[in-house]
């Protein structure tokens, strides 16, 4: 279902532990600039396209209820940047922005995302 040298890209990162506390650190914002800054970052190549649909598909496969909802919102993401007058690169890199707009949910347990009532205090403190 997903290429096998993005499969082996993720699997290596993942495998760190420092990947996912700094995705739930609540300094993300910093850390990310931090490591941009020191990242060239030219044109949005079709790698970085391919990269975030395979975590937008990883995302969405956490829940039953959200099986296309990324692609849709990076669809319409471009859709709309488009309609804006963004250039190419602009409208791509907003796809981009849709197909990891829900990147938090990894971090989140399912049984928080699917819970059918309302979360209780318990539910947010455990």
């Amino acid at each position: 279902m997903f290429s096998p040298e993005l499969v082996d890209v993720f699997r290596r990162v993942a495998s760190r532990e420092y990947f996912w506390l700094d995705l739930s650190s609540p300094s993300i914002q910093t850390i990310l600039s931090q490591r941009l800054r020191s990242a060239h970052i030219g044109t949005v190549s079709k790698d970085m396209l391919g990269f975030s649909e395979l975590f937008s598909r990883i995302i969405d496969f956490k829940s039953p209820y959200t099986a296309t909802h990324s692609s849709g919102v990076a669809a319409s993401a471009e859709f709309l940047a488009q309609k804006a007058g963004f250039t190419q690169r602009e409208c791509t890199a907003m796809r981009i922005a849709g197909y990891m707009h829900d990147l938090g949910k990894l971090a989140v347990p399912v049984e928080i995302l699917d819970k059918p009532a309302h979360l209780s205090r318990m539910n947010i403190i455990s």
